[in-house]
């Protein structure tokens, strides 16, 4: 087959991204040019969609950004930007105001916002819209906007590599659906809203889709990287043999569910008084701890008398997902073990989520804007996504000077050779060795066995895919065997204490940059 490649016609907002992130950038950004969304696959497939717990905003009277911001830091350990975390907080009631103006609503009672509690949070401040179907109505209220508008929308299709002319981005290339050719993408302004990269992982809650294709393309341009070694995992995921790894919200621990062991024992509480309520990180490991010592693959959440009333009223779309596995939330208890959730790091950027390479902006999961540190803080997720948007467009049209921190940047050598590791191995490597707990031999492994990232790969989605989880997996294993200390999501046996002297990100960059050569019949 022969090559050849077609030119889009240019923009000047390239957004690649569908969920929070990518379309409110767009909505944002249409009000300043010319705009064009690629998506991977359908618009409304992203991790926007699998959110269930909501939105942290600091909205009641009994709340305020402060207080939000000091359960902010505390869930960070010490490595959040203080400066860039206030602005999340205190942008927050605005970006609300934004989504709910493009259709998002949220539950409420005699004209207030109900508002949900979740761990490490002081009170309750998650805004939710169908008890736990937030993710779902934001998804299709800020879909349903863009259509509506002049912003030009291409679905199913797969971005490869960003394009580097004179050390500016300048565009992505692609592949679509059923065209045997690479599209080149051009543009102003490049906007990676790509997501995290769950599929990393043996068990996650994330789709499938959430391959990290933007940090990878950007590892591969020579962008920094930061924080890659901090990966959240959720306590709450339905453990079944053979099925996808459904989360269940941290809201219902909230409303009262209970985490007990098959004595029917709350052993979190042995170890920590806050217990169901403690932070995600510490609830993960108990439990990973217990099923360790036990041999059992799931404790149970029993959610059979939470406040307000039953799962299926209170949140019946959890009840329903859950139901449709065979279990009844109201009366059954759920077996759960924990699954790789969220991407705490990504590419570095600074408050206005610009990288280190000009013309290119990273905006949500795919970025490490310094606000969660070592930890994410519970439903700040969806907020970061909203907030980023409007600052990143903000930065695109003001002449803002550009700040990014100063700590070290280590380059990290990639021998680019054929990679025969199949997705089920990586993934399998991943939760073994670079899990919930990790230790330096694993990591050692991991290490050696994902060296030399592929760089020739069969023309298709799944083969780009592939060679961007691996070299994430590699930098995220390197981070974790050099970050000697435990902090945050990242814990390390070998090293189970908090090393004052690590109170820094950790910043990484590929040796030499390279772009991926496709293989044609």
């Amino acid at each position: 087959m022969v090559l050849s490649t077609r030119t889009s016609k240019t923009c000047d907002y390239l957004v690649i991204g569908s969920g929070i992130a990518g379309l409110q950038t767009a909505l944002l950004a249409a009000d300043h040019g010319t705009v064009r969304i690629l998506t991977k696959k359908a618009l409304n497939q992203s991790n926007t969609w699998f959110a269930q717990g909501g939105i942290a905003v600091a909205l009641g009277s009994d709340d305020n950004p402060e207080m939000h911001l000091s359960d902010t830091l505390s869930a960070a350990a010490g490595l959040a930007n203080p400066e860039y975390a206030r602005m999340l907080v205190e942008m927050g009631p605005h970006s609300v105001e934004t989504i709910m103006k493009y259709g998002v609503r949220f539950d409420s009672t005699d004209g207030k916002h109900e508002r949900g509690l979740e761990a490490a949070h002081s009170v309750a401040r998650v805004l939710h819209s169908g008890g736990a179907a937030t993710g779902i109505e934001i998804q299709s209220a800020l879909g349903t906007a863009v259509t509506k508008t002049d912003i030009g929308i291409e679905e199913n299709v797969q971005m490869v590599d960003l394009l580097i002319e004179n050390g500016r981005c300048v565009g992505v290339s692609a592949i679509a659906d059923n065209l045997p050719h690479i599209i080149e993408y051009r543009a102003e302004h490049i906007v990676l809203a790509t997501g995290g990269s769950g599929a990393l992982y043996s068990r996650t809650t994330n789709p499938q889709i959430a391959t990290g294709d933007g940090v990878a393309a950007s590892i591969r341009a020579g962008a920094v990287v930061s924080g890659l070694e901090f990966f959240q995992f959720h306590p709450t995921a339905l453990d079944l043999s053979g099925d996808r790894a459904r989360l269940i919200s941290e809201a219902l621990r909230g409303a009262g569910a209970k985490i007990v062991d098959n004595q029917g024992h709350r052993f979190l509480l042995d170890e920590d008084p806050n217990g169901e309520l403690a932070p995600r990180d510490v609830v993960a490991r108990l439990i990973h701890r217990k099923l360790e010592e036990t041999g059992a693959s799931s404790v149970c959440l029993d959610a059979t008398d939470i406040q307000g009333g039953t799962v299926s009223t209170e949140f019946p779309s959890i009840w329903t997902d859950i139901k449709n596995s065979g279990f009844d939330m109201d009366t059954d208890l759920i077996p759960i073990a924990p699954a790789a959730h969220y991407s705490i790091g990504g590419v570095l950027t600074d408050d206005y989520g610009r990288s280190t390479i000009p013309g290119l902006y990273v905006c949500g999961e795919a970025a490490n804007t310094g606000v969660h540190g070592a930890n994410r803080l519970a439903s700040n997720s969806l907020l970061e996504g909203m907030v980023f948007a409007h600052r990143v467009v903000e930065a695109t049209t003001s002449n803002i000077p550009y700040e990014i921190n100063s700590f070290p940047v280590a380059t990290i050598e990639v021998v680019c050779q054929e990679n025969h590791m199949n997705r089920a191995s990586l993934q399998q490597l991943m939760w073994e060795e670079v899990g919930i707990v990790r230790h330096k031999d694993g990591l050692k492994r991991a290490i050696e066995k994902l060296y030399g990232a592929p760089s020739n790969v069969d023309f298709g989605s799944s083969a780009i895919e592939n060679a961007g989880l691996i070299i994430i997996g590699m930098f995220a294993a390197r981070a974790a065997y050099d970050r000697k200390e435990s902090r945050g999501a990242h814990y390390r046996l070998d090293h189970p204490g908090l090393d004052p002297n690590l109170a820094y990100p950790l910043n990484y960059k590929i040796d030499y940059p390279f772009s991926l050569t496709m293989k044609y019949e």
